[in-house]
């Protein structure tokens, strides 16, 4: 029987978040070091959280809630949204096994205990899985050489 757990990263996560780091770059070639700092960036600030979640105690999946998305560099009309769903990734070799779906969930459940009210995201690849969670389609925009569909969940 799988257990499952979840923590939010800290500050001193080192180890973790060399972890998270690694999947990023395989993921999406994001550079560790940008991560890094992204990362040590969002645990310094209680309105933003990256949450890992564990299965039987080994990290497989995360996530995070932030106020700045790559694609706003891109798509400056999306700035006035302040809360993003992000970066959430599984492990290759255990996806379509529902823990994404469980990691959004929490983010979510995390985000409204905040006070966040209204969440975006931006998806090319998992957006019958946000439809199925609940998150409406806004709009489809160029993000570099793709097009993103970009949502919204009121929590």
């Amino acid at each position: 029987m799988e257990s499952i757990e979840y923590k939010v990263l800290l500050s001193d996560d080192d180890a973790l978040m060399a972890i998270v780091a690694e999947w990023y770059m395989e993921e999406w070639r994001i550079p560790f070091e940008k991560t890094i700092a992204k990362l040590k960036a969002v645990t310094a600030d209680p309105s933003q959280f990256q949450l890992v979640l564990f299965e039987n105690s080994i990290p497989v999946a995360t996530g995070g809630v932030y106020h700045h998305v790559g694609l706003l560099e891109q798509q400056s009309k999306f700035k006035i949204h302040k809360h993003w769903l992000a970066l959430v990734y599984t492990k290759p070799r255990i996806r379509k096994n529902g823990f994404g779906s469980k990691l959004c969930g929490y983010l979510e459940k995390m985000a409204k205990e905040r006070g966040i009210l209204e969440l975006h995201l931006f998806s090319d690849t998992a957006v019958s899985l946000y439809e199925r969670l609940g998150w409406s389609k806004v709009e489809v925009v160029g993000y570099g050489s793709r097009n993103v569909t970009v949502m919204k969940k009121n929590l």
